[in-house]
């Protein structure tokens, strides 16, 4: 009886997993990784989104805090060298205490591409740093005041803005996603032939500056009338850049561009 008692109270022995049931669990842990990784990079990115398009807002209070100050004007541009930051000099007594509101969450680092030299052009996924100034955003160079630029036609220099008081402002950009400190896009410019690419060879013109893949297929942008929402890579051309630019025009699917038109990078955007 007492080797009975012992033989039931003592240690019972469960069988252990075997090879093909850990593989099994290994294998089902795996996949659930798998599964949830993407959706934990696209909350990510929709966080970032979130963040950048605060920022812009509180970009669009202090463009529109210039303008009140300034009878209802924009500053003055003054070259297309000068002319990428020009927006920097008159912003700053503004921005000088809020400077992180000009760093994306996506591309707050700058890392310089090539031939663009090394404290100049960023990218999509980079900020530009020029002058000890970094930041990931870019003005439309239309909305100034004054242009002296070398190289636009007289006619091209009546499409400037001048003043947020317009009755398009809804579509008129201001303040964008940039890849440079700002751009003149005109109507004849086409894509970018490569994402990050700024070169005469490979698609260079100043719609690149804010043709970049920031935020899957868009970039976010500040309007003329104070408002911030995300802008499709090819929505750039149906976008009212200058009192002249035709936003029907050829890039555009009123204007019959077709998806085997676009470089390979785009073909994948949704169309406008």
């Amino acid at each position: 009886m007492r080797g009975e008692i012992t033989k039931r109270c003592g240690p019972v022995r469960r069988p252990a997993f075997t090879l093909i049931e850990l593989l099994g669990v290994i294998s089902v842990v795996v996949l659930l990784i798998a599964l949830l990784l993407p959706a934990l990079d696209q909350a990510r990115g929709q966080a970032r989104t979130v963040v950048c398009q605060s920022n812009l807002r509180q970009c669009g209070a202090y463009f529109s805090m210039y303008t009140e100050q300034n009878d209802n004007r924009f500053f003055s541009l003054r070259s297309i060298g000068g002319g990428y930051t020009d927006w920097r000099e008159p912003m700053e007594p503004l921005f000088q205490d809020d400077l992180d509101i000009l760093l994306c969450p996506s591309a707050a680092k700058h890392h310089p591409l090539p031939g663009v030299g090394p404290n100049w052009g960023g990218g999509s996924q980079s900020a530009w740093e020029f002058q000890g100034l970094r930041a990931s955003y870019g003005t439309n160079n239309w909305i100034c005041t004054l242009a002296e630029n070398r190289g636009y036609p007289p006619l091209w220099m009546q499409g400037i803005w001048k003043t947020p008081l317009a009755r398009s402002a809804a579509q008129v950009p201001v303040f964008l996603d940039c890849m440079f400190g700002g751009g003149g896009p005109r109507m004849t410019d086409g894509p970018p032939v490569f994402d990050d690419v700024h070169r005469v060879d490979q698609g260079s013109c100043n719609m690149a500056h804010f043709g970049i893949d920031r935020h899957r297929g868009c970039i976010n942008g500040l309007f003329m009338d104070w408002s911030v929402r995300k802008v499709g890579l090819k929505e750039l051309w149906t976008l009212k850049w200058s009192r002249h630019f035709n936003t029907a025009g050829p890039w555009t699917r009123a204007g019959g561009v077709e998806a085997g038109d676009w470089p390979h990078w785009m073909r994948r955007f949704k169309e406008y």
